[in-house]
């Protein structure tokens, strides 16, 4: 029974709740760096070698995404099923935590830009500030990895609409 009918269908993430996730991850940063700046702590940085391992994670997940959708709707063929389950924990986890961890990372990038010791141009401030980009890159990336294993409609479904 697909979720339109009455079942129990997983939904694929919503881009506003993405958003907001990323939004309440920036007000943590925030918070986070407020206070360790208020406890003589500093607020470090984030080298550019995670930024480039983030690069990387962003590129696999789009590159998932791009590969399962080929096989799924382009090709028309079948997928394993255990695979699939995992593409697509994969794709949801990713879709929710990457915006929570990027909006975290640019929270603390805009406090040390803007009251912190950095400024815009200071690498610690700017690897943060690149880093929640990727991370949000990830996140979309994550989504369309979501979207991607949305089963095609076929002749198998009773009411011919695609269920997850």
């Amino acid at each position: 029974m697909s979720p339109a009918a009455g079942g129990n269908g997983l939904r694929t993430t919503r881009p506003p709740v993405m958003g907001a996730i990323a939004v309440l991850g920036g007000c943590v940063g925030w918070v986070v760096a407020v206070l360790l700046s208020s406890t003589s702590h500093s607020v470090v940085g984030m080298s550019w070698a995670v930024t480039a391992l983030w690069a990387v994670f962003a590129a696999v997940m789009l590159g998932a995404a791009w590969r399962t959708y080929d096989v799924l709707h382009r090709k028309n063929q079948r997928m394993a099923s255990p695979y699939a389950i995992r593409l697509l924990v994969m794709g949801k986890a990713t879709a929710v935590v990457a915006p929570a961890v990027g909006g975290f990372y640019f929270g603390l990038g805009l406090w040390r830009a803007t009251l912190g010791p950095g400024s815009f141009t200071q690498s610690a401030t700017l690897s943060l500030l690149v880093g929640a980009l990727v991370l949000f890159v990830a996140g979309v990336g994550g989504l369309l990895l979501e979207i991607a294993c949305r089963r095609p409609a076929g002749p198998d479904d009773e009411d011919g609409a695609a269920r997850a």
